[in-house]
Protein backbone atom coordinates (compact mmCIF):
# COMPACT_ATOMS: atom_id res chain seq x y z
CA UNK A 1 0.00 0.00 0.00
CA UNK A 2 1.49 3.74 -0.84
CA UNK A 3 2.58 6.01 1.38
CA UNK A 4 -0.05 8.07 0.50
CA UNK A 5 -2.95 5.62 1.70
CA UNK A 6 -0.75 5.09 5.33
CA UNK A 7 -0.17 8.10 5.64
CA UNK A 8 -4.06 9.33 5.01
CA UNK A 9 -4.62 6.88 7.70
CA UNK A 10 -2.23 7.69 10.14
CA UNK A 11 -3.36 11.25 10.07
CA UNK A 12 -6.76 10.31 10.27
CA UNK A 13 -6.44 7.57 13.03
CA UNK A 14 -4.04 9.48 15.02
CA UNK A 15 -1.20 7.83 17.34
CA UNK A 16 1.05 5.73 15.16
CA UNK A 17 0.94 2.57 17.20
CA UNK A 18 -2.63 2.52 16.52
CA UNK A 19 -2.49 2.71 12.62
CA UNK A 20 -3.06 -1.29 11.91
CA UNK A 21 -5.68 -1.54 15.01
CA UNK A 22 -9.19 -2.31 13.16
CA UNK A 23 -7.20 -4.00 10.31
CA UNK A 24 -6.83 -7.73 9.65
CA UNK A 25 -4.90 -9.16 7.12
CA UNK A 26 -4.78 -13.30 6.15
CA UNK A 27 -1.96 -13.12 3.50
CA UNK A 28 -1.18 -16.45 0.88
CA UNK A 29 1.41 -16.58 -1.40
CA UNK A 30 -0.40 -15.09 -4.01
CA UNK A 31 -3.97 -13.42 -2.37
CA UNK A 32 -4.98 -11.46 0.55
CA UNK A 33 -7.78 -11.08 2.40
CA UNK A 34 -8.74 -7.94 4.10
CA UNK A 35 -10.74 -7.29 7.23
CA UNK A 36 -11.33 -3.57 8.14
CA UNK A 37 -12.99 -1.80 10.99
CA UNK A 38 -14.24 1.47 10.36
CA UNK A 39 -16.44 4.86 11.60
CA UNK A 40 -18.73 6.53 9.24
CA UNK A 41 -19.79 9.81 9.00
CA UNK A 42 -23.54 10.14 9.29
CA UNK A 43 -25.01 10.80 5.68
CA UNK A 44 -23.08 9.40 3.71
CA UNK A 45 -23.51 6.07 1.45
CA UNK A 46 -21.61 3.11 2.85
CA UNK A 47 -21.96 1.30 -0.25
CA UNK A 48 -20.05 4.39 -1.85
CA UNK A 49 -17.54 4.42 0.98
CA UNK A 50 -16.88 0.31 0.77
CA UNK A 51 -16.41 0.27 -2.90
CA UNK A 52 -14.05 3.46 -2.69
CA UNK A 53 -11.86 1.80 -0.01
CA UNK A 54 -11.96 -1.66 -1.61
CA UNK A 55 -10.69 -0.41 -4.60
CA UNK A 56 -7.83 1.90 -3.06
CA UNK A 57 -7.16 -0.78 -0.99
CA UNK A 58 -6.93 -3.89 -3.78
CA UNK A 59 -5.07 -1.21 -5.88
CA UNK A 60 -2.47 -0.10 -3.73
CA UNK A 61 -1.96 -3.82 -2.36
CA UNK A 62 -1.22 -5.13 -5.92
CA UNK A 63 1.38 -2.30 -6.82
CA UNK A 64 3.59 -3.08 -3.47
CA UNK A 65 3.42 -6.50 -3.25
CA UNK A 66 1.66 -8.14 -6.19
CA UNK A 67 -0.55 -9.81 -4.73
CA UNK A 68 -4.41 -10.23 -5.19
CA UNK A 69 -7.01 -9.09 -3.15
CA UNK A 70 -9.73 -11.81 -2.74
CA UNK A 71 -11.96 -10.77 -0.21
CA UNK A 72 -12.47 -7.54 1.54
CA UNK A 73 -15.26 -7.22 4.33
CA UNK A 74 -15.60 -3.82 5.87
CA UNK A 75 -17.64 -3.64 9.27
CA UNK A 76 -19.10 -0.03 10.57
CA UNK A 77 -18.03 -0.03 14.48
CA UNK A 78 -19.73 3.21 14.42
CA UNK A 79 -21.78 6.30 12.65
CA UNK A 80 -20.74 9.34 14.27
CA UNK A 81 -21.63 13.43 13.11
CA UNK A 82 -18.74 15.08 11.80
CA UNK A 83 -18.91 17.28 15.37
CA UNK A 84 -18.91 13.76 17.66
CA UNK A 85 -16.00 13.15 15.35
CA UNK A 86 -13.85 15.61 16.23
CA UNK A 87 -14.82 15.65 19.51
CA UNK A 88 -13.79 11.86 19.98
CA UNK A 89 -10.70 12.14 18.37
CA UNK A 90 -9.28 15.32 20.40
CA UNK A 91 -10.78 13.37 23.55
CA UNK A 92 -8.73 10.79 22.24
CA UNK A 93 -5.18 12.51 21.36
CA UNK A 94 -5.13 14.40 24.66
CA UNK A 95 -5.00 11.42 26.52
CA UNK A 96 -1.41 9.29 25.91
CA UNK A 97 -2.25 6.32 27.45
CA UNK A 98 -5.38 6.04 24.49
CA UNK A 99 -5.56 3.64 21.72
CA UNK A 100 -8.95 4.30 20.50
CA UNK A 101 -8.85 4.54 16.21
CA UNK A 102 -11.20 7.16 15.04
Amino acid sequence: MSGSFFQGMKETFGREESITKGIRADVGEKQVAIDLEVYVEYGKSIPAIYKDIKESVARNIHQMTGLELVEFNMNVDDVFTREEFEDNRSSSKSRPDSNRVE
